[in-house]
């Protein structure tokens, strides 16, 4: 899933793929600035949403919910706390996952307010370049908060 056409999200080539894989870039789900779409690979349902901040356009820039075997996720792409956010109130998602590097989007302060408005029953901290562990385990603090090392694994459950 591709959320926008920066290096750092965009390049395929880093990831080992398959055949049988599916690339699905925001253009795809997201047409026109007020259109978000959804399509389903596999058993997966797939749906856009709004992802934008300083450093990234509402035009060219998605969120994605997945939704697979009673699990809603969000991964909100490059963004920062945005007035949509409040929509996904209504989806009861299980993960939520907030970018957290206070320079390209939000900081964990703000990931916190975002993941308190959301309010998704697991909240994680990702994109986080610029914070340190300790950083992020004082900042980013909203209820059912899970900080993983990088070679952490977690097994996702409704």
């Amino acid at each position: 899933l591709i959320t926008h056409e920066h290096s750092d999200h965009n390049n395929e080539y880093l990831i080992k793929t398959k055949e049988s894989t599916k690339t699905i870039r925001y253009k795809k789900l997201h047409p026109s600035e007020d259109e978000y779409n959804s399509t389903e690979v596999g058993n997966v349902k797939i749906t856009a949403v709004p992802a934008y901040n300083r450093n990234h356009t509402k035009q060219f820039s998605v969120g994605y919910i997945l939704e697979f075997d009673g699990i809603k996720l969000y991964h909100p792409g490059d963004t920062s706390k945005i007035d949509e956010m409040k929509d996904l109130t209504e989806l009861n998602l299980t993960y939520a996952l907030y970018p957290t590097d206070g320079e390209y989007n939000m900081g964990p302060e703000e990931a916190t307010e975002c993941a308190n408005i959301v309010g998704a029953k697991h909240n994680i901290p990702i994109h986080n370049m610029n914070v340190t562990m300790d950083q992020l385990k004082e900042k980013f603090t909203p209820e059912g908060v899970m900080i993983l090392q990088y070679s952490d694994t977690i097994t996702l459950e409704p």
